[in-house]
């Protein structure tokens, strides 16, 4: 089942935080895809998909997939019929009763978590800070199902409020540090958890963010993508 076809479905356009200073989503048109169709409706139509592509894998791309009672029953009807489910999710939505929700649907969650400095969360509005970060990670080892396979995206190329390249540096390696820390924590607690590392690359490159307050870019010279996935790699290996 892990090499069949993966489906991408979005059920809904909308982003309920649509903030985020460097996402692309607050320029799509909002649509609802099950506009006029009844929750059986919707479930057909799906299983109709996963017959013409012969496949049982489907991510759902909606930002964020919230727990409402209409997404209760297609996430579920889904699951009997066999289908291996994600869904993009994020740290706001992770209490018992979302978990709760990922767990009778047997639903992988892909998370975007995106950084853990608290002037890197600022300065992209992403509307929680780290604080917030711990307590839903302690949500995900009290409540989640240890079937559940999480995954955690980081963003390489997010600003970082640094003076100077190596003030940036060690800023770099403490995100990286913390994201690691958790995967080794999330294994010893019987978890799969998978780090995703991405670059966003759509946007200019604006890595060191701090000059007498000042928002700038970074020179190429100065830090550049080569860099933060260096320290990455360093990490890991």
């Amino acid at each position: 089942q892990l090499f069949n076809t993966n489906l991408g479905l979005v059920l809904d356009t909308s982003c309920w935080w649509g903030r985020c200073k460097y996402c692309t989503f607050p320029c799509v048109p909002v649509t609802d895809f099950t506009d006029g169709l009844t929750d059986d409706q919707v479930v057909e139509k799906i299983l109709n998909l996963g017959d013409l592509y012969d496949s049982k894998n489907i991510y759902f791309f909606d930002s964020y997939m919230k727990a409402t009672k209409r997404n209760r029953f297609i996430m579920s009807v889904l699951k009997q019929e066999g289908f291996k489910l994600s869904i993009y999710s994020g740290m706001h939505l992770l209490t018992e009763k979302y978990i709760n929700f990922l767990n009778e649907c047997e639903i992988d969650p892909f998370i975007g978590l995106e950084h853990t400095n608290d002037a890197t969360l600022k300065a992209i509005d992403k509307g929680y800070n780290f604080k917030k970060i711990e307590q839903s990670f302690d949500n995900m080892i009290k409540y989640m199902d240890r079937k559940i396979r999480p995954v955690i995206c980081i963003m390489a190329d997010l600003p970082i409020v640094a003076d100077t390249r190596e003030q940036a540096i060690g800023i770099v390696k403490d995100n990286y540090k913390y994201i690691l820390n958790q995967k080794r924590r999330f294994e010893d607690e019987g978890f799969i958890f998978q780090p995703d590392l991405k670059s966003l690359r759509h946007l200019p490159m604006n890595t060191l963010v701090s000059k007498d307050g000042l928002i700038r870019e970074a020179k190429e010279s100065e830090f550049n993508l080569d860099d933060l996935v260096g320290i990455w790699l360093s990490l890991i290996h």
